[in-house]
């Protein structure tokens, strides 16, 4: 078998299981592009090229390794990473999981063994005086390589020959049954469009933020990659507005996160649900980008952090919050009485670790009513999925303190 073939049988194998498979070209850079380029030519999918320097020729959306964090929020059929020149953590945590059940990740890289002993340019990053590069160790290259040859799902194609097959056998998972509250408030059709029951549970808390608040109410939510975070708030807003429009003349929504393709996820099932909902939609997009959507007495825009404390509004959406500052987390209690965080949890955006402690610590000294909420149930792909556990492994995601 060769690389062609292995990599259609992966997609197989991937598309079989609604799960994900890495492939990994190791060797010549010229070559690994050549293999991708040859797979594109009959894809037909959303793709995403990342890397430190870019092969211009190749299809799909291209983004600078530093500018990486555009995608949080995103969903892809193929992610190429090309790992070549940079090798930073953080930028593995954020892309490992934008790529949806049945889509494949190509990861360009030098030679595997001479990996483990070159030094990229996030080493000259963080080396500072008085160290020199023999002080660096490249300890976290070397267990990097060594959980891409010993993790499930994934393949390596060094210099076009197969290292490592990387069929993984897993099991295709039953679809449950979901659930809607008999107490539900909202409608029936809003529900519906939820693909999970830890989507239908926090819709159905989001109904808490229709009394008026004394003095604020949050929602705290909090989950891994895939969860659906982003699709349950697009969700949930219109019936929100909605109800609020019974005692209120206009509603603004504000949503903020720290970059607008973040949020587009958001936009995309408000503006359908509102639509069906029978408002006539308007819609501002920059450079393809939705950052406005509303009608006569309703606003939902996206504003950037340091924007939108300066802004009132009936409701703030704060998205991918652990990228965020806690003290200006904690400013947005100023203004306005309902508030949605949302934010991954062992996650690379500040480690989570600053939201999760320092952040919600100070939140709940403060006299606002909190509900806390965790998705755990993947919606992009499988619960079995091999290439998020090969990551939560390889960047000690899960470990707690």
């Amino acid at each position: 078998m060769d690389a062609k073939g292995l990599i259609k049988k992966l997609k197989e194998e991937a598309e079989k299981y609604n799960e994900r498979r890495m492939i990994v070209l190791s060797g010549d850079r010229e070559r690994g592009y050549k293999i991708v380029k040859s797979y594109l030519k009959k894809f037909e999918g959303k793709v995403a090229v990342v890397g430190y320097l870019l092969d211009r020729d190749i299809e799909g959306e291209q983004y600078h390794l530093k500018d990486c964090a555009k995608l949080l929020g995103t969903t892809y059929d193929i992610l190429i990473i090309d790992l070549y020149y940079s090798l930073q953590p953080a930028d593995i945590g954020k892309l490992y999981g934008i790529v949806r059940g049945g889509g494949l990740i190509f990861m360009i890289t030098p030679p595997l063994e001479e990996w483990k002993n070159t030094l990229n340019r996030y080493h000259y990053r963080i080396l500072t005086p008085p160290y020199s590069e023999k002080d660096i160790r490249k300890n976290f290259v070397s267990w990097f390589v060594d959980k891409l040859k010993s993790s499930d799902g994934i393949a390596i194609i060094e210099n076009g020959i197969i290292k490592k097959e990387g069929f993984y056998e897993s099991k295709v998972e039953k679809k449950k049954k979901l659930r809607i509250p008999r107490d539900a408030i909202f409608s029936k059709e809003v529900y519906k469009m939820a693909l999970t029951q830890d989507q239908i549970d926090f819709i159905k808390l989001v109904e808490n933020l229709i009394e008026k608040p004394d003095p604020i109410t949050t929602i705290v939510l909090k989950a891994h990659r895939g969860r659906g975070k982003s699709s349950a708030i697009g969700i949930s807003l219109p019936p929100l507005i909605e109800n609020l429009l019974e005692f209120k003349r206009s509603i603004r929504v504000i949503v903020t996160a720290p970059e607008l393709e973040n949020v587009q996820e958001i936009f995309r099932f408000s503006k359908e649900l509102l639509i069906k909902m029978g408002y006539e939609i308007r819609e501002r997009k920059r450079e393809n980008l939705t950052f406005w959507i509303g009608s006569d007495n309703i606003t939902i825009e996206y504003m950037k952090p340091a924007d939108a404390i300066e802004r009132y509004a009936d409701i703030i959406v704060v998205d991918e919050a652990a990228s965020i500052p806690p003290n200006i987390l904690l400013t947005f209690l100023d203004r306005t009485n309902r508030i949605i965080y949302s934010s991954t949890v062992h996650g690379y955006e500040g480690a989570g670790r600053s939201f999760s402690v320092r952040f919600l610590q100070r939140l709940k000294r403060k006299r606002v009513n909190i509900y806390e909420f965790e998705m755990t149930e993947p919606i992009r792909y499988s619960i079995n999925d091999p290439i998020e556990k090969w990551a939560f492994d390889t960047l000690l995601l899960d470990a707690e303190a």
